[in-house]
């Protein structure tokens, strides 16, 4: 009984190890197929979270000077006369019709 307790241990180590070893060269096998791009060992590579950060942070960069333009544009519409007082100050400086 003890022997095939030891058949099987040898058997499933083997199999694990195949396995993995396998995975290994079929990653190799796809980073030499993709030309070589990926992370090499050793180097770091960004999280999901981190790199959702920064480009939040890149969209902050980029929406933050045309909000102010906004800011700016809407301060200047505010301080137009309404449509209304426009159209009668226009009306009070144009020549009447009857004067032509």
């Amino acid at each position: 009984m003890e022997i095939g307790l030891v058949v099987f241990l040898v058997l499933s180590t083997l199999i694990v190890f195949g396995f993995i070893a396998t995975m290994r060269w079929l990653d190799i096998w796809k980073q030499q197929r993709l030309g070589g791009e990926g992370v090499a060992e050793g180097e770091n590579s960004l999280g999901t979270g981190e790199l959702r950060g920064l480009i939040q942070e890149a969209m902050q960069d980029v929406i933050a000077p045309l909000e102010e333009r906004l800011d700016l544009m809407e301060g200047h519409l505010r301080q137009l006369p309404a449509h209304e007082d426009a159209t009668r100050e226009l009306r009070a400086h144009a020549p009447d019709e009857s004067d032509v």
